[in-house]
């Protein structure tokens, strides 16, 4: 597929005029103007957003209600029951509920699902909660389609306060309270929060109804100190970091940089993240694997236990079998992957618009790793199953362009269920309609397609070398963090010539990069084999970005596409 770079368009006069206000380099105010801010106040908000800013928690539905009930349980010394699940998200938004209740010395029951019971809650969890007494359930970022297993928990005499981020399909449960962003529609403040951010909002509620009953026993809970996690959750589940998101991302990094939880602390240290700057990528790369490893591999009570635990050396201790989890997770996902490249080679499914592989082989814990891996290979949506569970279950990722949920619905007669996002989803499904279902998918990601054999790049802002300054770079980091609805600014420098060149790691690309009156150091990662040994000038997609090695600090591009110059 040939690739077409595009520069993002944008108001040429707003764009000079709100350079002059805020006395900001027009690279930078371009890069700002094309993500929609064209306002000096807009742009102030952008570069300091504030926490005393956020909105009302009880504009969420059901907030208020949620809260009035778990303070009455309080009062009423009735048993709390926290219901998670198995990934960052869900268990990150446990031990955040969990924290609290903690710290207001309150006794709650914590469960998270093992990945074999399947998503969500199971009736033999709300049989465990009604053997412990519980009397109210408070769901993470599960439950919104639990609507058998809710009633039940309400035949048993256990109210449900369901929080909940996912897609709502058909008819609510008969719960308490059901607080889900999409209740707010898409163009809601609060509409793009994570499981564990549903969780914080509901909680900033909450202290303030216990704060105004009486009801706070001891010290008031820092709901800002548990940020961290809110962070850890919101980019693991690869939400937006725009509006809400992005102000509490930001405030949760700084809180992971110098986190008051041992568990935090020790994961940081010993995947070797504390040696730099804890950025989104850190987390989706290096702490988050971690974290899901536990769940992946059937333990996610290990991951909760480094979150909750207050000793620095049962942290050490839990962070390293975490660790050791997350290898032998590698270990399966590449055996799984070798596999596959061969089917994929054999069989021809590249000229397929959908792909879904399956085999009685494969670790339920990896298939969504590896569905995503394939999604960004072949440039389409694939669906990775296991035929080792009953029904079969199956991980699905999707590429720009094609919802998941929509091309699920196109083959729903065949599955036993599905849900998710649009571009992940899960699938349970009987061995025997794996064949049809495959025909079935193909055909609903096939009409959805996009038709055009090219692929537009977009990038922001054109610049010679000798335009990136120090003072550039120090403005694009005011726009940090950057990730899923805020990528790194992206500049085109054309024509650079190559000064120097040297093949480092795994084949990344070091340069040096000049334009006659400047030069630059540049990276670009497992980019080796794209620049023959005698190209003499190329053009590129980069990010100026300071690079911090040994105490010296300089500017280094981080190149993401490479067009080779004619000579």
């Amino acid at each position: 597929m040939k690739k077409i770079w595009t520069m993002r368009g944008c108001d040429e006069d707003r764009l000079l005029a709100l350079a002059r206000e805020l006395s900001l380099n027009p690279l930078t105010t371009r890069c700002l103007v094309s993500r929609g801010l064209t306002d000096a106040g807009a742009v102030e908000a952008f570069f300091s957003p504030n926490l005393s800013n956020l909105p009302d928690p009880e504009e969420l539905t059901d907030v208020k209600k949620a809260s009035v009930r778990i303070a009455q349980a309080i009062r009423k010394k009735e048993k709390i029951a926290v219901f998670g699940d198995y990934d960052v998200d869900g268990i990150t938004g446990a031990a955040l509920l969990a924290s609290f209740f903690r710290e207001i010395s309150i006794d709650v029951g914590i469960h998270l699902p093992n990945r074999d019971d399947g998503y969500g809650i199971k009736r033999k969890h709300i049989d465990q909660m009604k053997e412990e007494g519980a009397k109210l359930l408070i769901t993470v970022d599960n439950g919104i389609r639990a609507v058998d297993e809710i009633s039940y928990a309400k035949e048993l005499g256990i109210e449900t306060i369901i929080t909940d981020h996912h897609e709502p399909s058909g008819s609510f449960p008969d719960a308490l309270a059901i607080i889900n962003p999409h209740r707010l529609g898409a163009g809601h403040p609060l509409w793009n929060l994570c499981g564990c951010g549903v969780a914080f909002m509901l909680l900033l509620s909450l202290r303030r109804h216990l704060r105004e009953e009486g009801l706070m026993a001891g010290e008031e809970p820092n709901l800002k100190r548990h940020l961290d996690l809110v962070a850890l959750g919101t980019i693991a589940d690869v939400m937006n970091l725009t509006g809400v998101n992005r102000t509490l991302v930001k405030f949760g990094l700084a809180e992971l940089s110098k986190s008051s939880k041992p568990g935090i602390n020790a994961l940081i240290k010993l995947s070797g993240a504390g040696d730099y700057e804890i950025t989104p990528g850190t987390i989706s790369f290096q702490i988050a694997p971690r974290i899901n490893a536990a769940g992946r591999m059937g333990a996610p009570s290990e991951a909760l236990r480094l979150l909750m635990t207050n000793n620095a050396d049962d942290a050490y201790q839990f962070a390293a079998r975490l660790d050791k989890t997350n290898r032998e997770r590698q270990s399966i996902e590449e055996k799984i992957l070798r596999s596959i490249d061969e089917l994929v080679d054999k069989s021809g499914l590249e000229q397929r618009s959908g792909i879904v592989l399956s085999s009685p082989d494969w670790h339920l814990g990896v298939i969504g790793i590896i569905a995503s891996k394939l999604a960004e290979r072949y440039a389409k949506p694939a669906i990775v199953i296991t035929k080792g569970t009953n029904p079969a279950r199956g991980s699905a990722r999707s590429v720009e362009g094609i919802s998941l949920l929509d091309a699920l619905k196109d083959c729903s007669s065949v599955l036993e269920a599905y849900g998710g996002h649009s571009m992940a989803a899960g699938v349970a499904i009987e061995c025997e309609k794996i064949d049809e279902f495959t025909m079935l998918f193909d055909a609903a990601c096939a009409k959805r397609m996009p038709a055009a054999e090219t692929k537009k790049i977009f990038y922001d802002a054109e610049a010679k070398i000798s335009d990136i300054t120090d003072a550039l770079v120090s403005e694009i980091d005011l726009c940090k963090p950057f990730g899923m609805g805020n990528p790194e600014p992206s500049i085109a420098i054309r024509n650079a010539v190559i000064s120097e060149r040297k093949i480092v790691g795994n084949g990344h690309l070091k340069l040096t990069l000049s334009d006659g009156n400047a030069s630059l150091d540049a990276i670009a990662f497992g980019m080796a084999s794209k620049v023959p040994d005698d190209a003499e000038r190329i053009s590129v997609l980069c990010t100026p970005k300071w690079n911090i090695w040994n105490g010296f600090k300089n500017i280094q591009l981080k190149i993401k596409e490479i067009e080779v110059c004619s000579k």
